[in-house]
């Protein structure tokens, strides 16, 4: 049994689909599974042995989907099962003429499936993993809340280690790893927020922001003792050091969801935005917090809101509380 699993959009939905690659495992005896990915995305599945092939679609334009539809065509796959409600990855195993093509039915695109599941993620009270598992139904198979496994080689997490000593950091000290953007994921916090969190917990603690050079505008934290700045890291080794800090502070991004799944603790910030917050997106660490701005309702028009910018009603006493506790609680390396 052969069955590629299409996830093509960020870090954190691939984080998220990948509890379907075990309970396809759990399914089948014997099945090999492959996944297409984003090439952006694609390495954080790397290591995992249950995904056979990783297909890494390079671009969203017409010959690098043709280039991944020939190839999914060669594998000749059972089954396909769509993640994401992008056109793309309804099109691809409808051309490649996969035997059973299995996705979300209630979409534009749903005639290219054989094998429609009928659900809506818009407003559910249902966290994005149990949503993605809803896509298992032709097979039987009952959903759980299940945290994502993410795996590393030793070499990467020695790699990891030896990184933090050479920032001048301690591996016996806590360290905290912050990740202040978003790239547009979900409504931001403003950066003055993770400043002042850094001023208050670099005196504290070890603190490494981290980011993309050029995006999110890190330069602003260097200089704040016990604060390290790092921006040129590959996804791989972001991986490596979110699983060597004790503790992971950010919002509703793709490192937020790969410190979850590293069973890291997570501070998660959130927006009210109904379709972006914690039930859906939260963190499955054993030990999280979530804060978010108190508000009476949000429809999620951010532009026309007469708040104009709700992220700024953030207590950041309250946020540096959750921080020392989880950490307090938090044992050795």
């Amino acid at each position: 049994m052969k069955v590629v699993i299409l996830r093509t959009d960020r870090i954190g939905d691939l984080v998220l689909a990948e509890p379907l690659i075990e309970a396809l495992h759990s399914i089948y005896a014997n099945i090999c599974v492959d996944v297409v990915a984003s090439e952006y995305a694609a390495p954080v599945l790397y290591e995992n042995p249950l995904v056979s092939k990783i297909l890494a679609l390079k671009e969203r334009n017409i010959r690098c989907v043709m280039s991944m539809v020939e190839e999914v065509s060669k594998g000749g796959y059972d089954i396909s099962i769509t993640v994401d409600t992008s056109p793309i990855s309804y099109l691809i195993p409808f051309l490649a003429g996969v035997r059973i093509r299995v996705g979300q039915g209630r979409r534009l695109w749903g005639f290219t499936l054989n094998k429609p599941v009928f659900f809506s993620r818009r407003c559910s009270d249902l966290h994005e993993v149990i949503l993605n598992q809803l896509l298992l139904k032709p097979f039987g198979y009952s959903p759980s809340l299940v945290r994502p496994r993410l795996f590393l080689s030793p070499i990467e997490v020695e790699n990891a280690r030896r990184m933090i000593e050479d920032f001048g950091f301690e591996m016996s000290k806590k360290v905290i790893v912050m990740h202040p953007g978003s790239l547009g994921s979900s409504a931001e916090p403003p950066f003055n927020l993770y400043y002042r969190l850094c001023e208050m917990l670099g005196s504290r603690f070890q603190v490494m922001v981290c980011g993309q050079k050029g995006v999110d505008n890190l330069e602003i934290f260097t200089g704040i003792e016990g604060v390290r700045v790092i921006d040129d890291m590959n996804i791989r080794e972001y991986m490596g050091l979110i699983s060597q800090s004790d503790l992971f502070v950010g919002g509703d991004t793709g490192p937020m969801h790969i410190a979850s799944a590293m069973n890291i603790p997570v501070v998660a910030i959130f927006s009210p935005i109904p379709d972006c917050g914690p039930q859906r997106w939260g963190p499955l660490s054993d030990r999280y917090a979530v804060y978010m701005p108190s508000l009476s309702e949000c429809n999620g028009e951010c532009s026309r809101c007469k708040l104009f910018n709700c992220m700024e009603k953030l207590k950041i006493d309250d946020i540096i509380t959750g921080v020392v506790r989880l950490l307090d609680n938090r044992g050795g390396k």
